[in-house]
């Protein structure tokens, strides 16, 4: 059986903010974007966060 090491690790940050221009979610005005409901909203904000550079890195907490 091959030896293994087990690696502990965290994310670097839990939780963060970002500001979004209205490009992101697609919308040209704030009338348009208060307009959508919720389901819409929440959508848009998560299509535009899944499209930012990645903000969390996994790093080395222990191992064994």
């Amino acid at each position: 059986m091959e030896e293994t090491i087990t690696v502990n690790w965290d994310a670097s940050v839990t939780m963060g903010s970002e500001c979004l221009t209205l490009d992101y979610v697609e919308c040209e005005t704030i009338e348009e974007w208060e307009a959508l409901d919720k389901e819409e909203q929440r959508e848009r904000l998560q299509k535009a966060l899944d499209e930012l550079p990645e903000r969390v890195c996994i790093i080395v907490d222990d191992w064994d």
